[in-house]
């Protein structure tokens, strides 16, 4: 996947609210990407413009590309071909989203539906993206009806996503789930089409410790089994550290610094990303008090002039306040920032 420029902006009581400002990425094939931040930065409004979800009555995505390498075999393309997203009419992007690319949101709570049981919301996203899979002509050569085996894949999803009981929870209400099964059904959905991307957007918000360790082991086994690559979206630099090939460092709406995950820890260069690690807690030190950004995440309706960071930033330079920099290379690391670049 291949994001050049994007630009999204929601709209609040006429109000222009610049939510990501001139997003560039690049997902390479079998990597996990991490996309890290404050909340309010604009990594869940990233994810949901890649699938073009952003609602219309509250905002748009108005500049930019999302490219994305699609076969022949079922979108009017030749084979090989990257489309970009943004462009594709919505029929076409219907055989992309979910199928191609899914994701995984925030809050599994609110994502599932609470009156209808686990197991008919599994086969409804299996009727809508594996219908030949669970085609009358192939149900009827192999002696069973569609339903039966609808319920049959679904119940193997649940194996899938190391679900005890599958049979059980295939007939449960969501209430009737804990919060770690709930998002395991989640990525059971997520991945029931066997998507080249999966989207994680916080997949473990609200879960104990144990079971987010738990979520993300199944991910990463879940990646290579189906040779997918992940977008995985978190505040948390722990997880990133754990589970990612490469992170994009977010702050008011654009990506500060960028690079290998090793590099990015090792030698972080934007003092945003410094922050950041610093404010870890460590097992080898014994502290009263954790390092802390001074300061609150600007206001996107009313961002500071110069570089974004500048009024939190303990390296502020007079330059800072004035210009705004640009994210530059950098060796093996693309940064955004006045100690390394010179203003644009």
């Amino acid at each position: 996947l291949e994001i050049k420029n994007l630009l999204v902006e929601y709209y609040r009581r006429k109000r222009i609210i610049p939510a990501v400002r001139n997003v560039s990425l690049t997902l390479n094939e079998g990597e996990t990407l991490g996309i890290v931040g404050e909340s309010g930065c604009g990594k869940s409004t990233l994810a949901l413009a890649i699938l073009r979800l952003i609602q219309p009555n509250e905002g748009k995505i108005t500049a930019g590309e999302i490219l994305f390498p699609v076969t022949g075999d079922r979108l009017q393309v030749t084979s090989n071909e990257w489309v970009d997203l943004l462009k594709l009419p919505d029929e076409e992007l219907q055989k992309i989203r979910g199928g191609k690319i899914a994701m995984i949101f925030q809050d599994p709570f609110t994502s599932l539906n609470p009156v209808i049981r686990i197991g008919e919301q599994i086969a409804e996203t299996l009727r809508v993206h594996q219908q030949r899979a669970m085609s009358p002509a192939l149900a009827r050569k192999s002696g069973v009806n569609s339903e039966q085996r609808v319920k049959e894949k679904a119940v193997e999803i649940l194996r899938q996503v190391r679900i005890l009981e599958p049979e059980r929870v295939y007939n449960s209400y969501p209430h009737q789930l804990s919060g770690g099964m709930q998002q395991r059904v989640m990525t059971g959905m997520a991945i029931s089409s066997k998507p080249k991307i999966l989207i994680a957007d916080e997949p473990t918000t609200a879960l104990d410790v144990t079971t987010q360790k738990e979520i993300l082991e199944l991910l990463n086994s879940l990646k290579k089994e189906l040779d997918m690559s992940i977008i995985l979206i978190t505040h948390n630099f722990g997880i990133i550290a754990q589970y990612t090939n490469r992170v994009a460092v977010m702050y008011a709406g654009e990506i500060v610094e960028e690079g290998e995950t090793r590099e990015i820890f090792s030698k972080p260069l934007h003092p945003y990303t410094s922050a950041l690690i610093r404010s870890l807690p460590k097992l080898k030190e014994t502290t009263n008090r954790l390092s802390v950004i001074p300061g609150q995440v600007p206001d996107l309706l009313n961002l500071p002039s110069g570089c974004k960071f500048h009024p939190r930033c303990e390296k502020k330079m007079d330059i800072c306040s004035k210009e705004e920099p640009y994210l530059t290379g950098l060796n093996e690391q693309k940064v955004s920032c006045f100690l390394y670049v010179h203003k644009r």
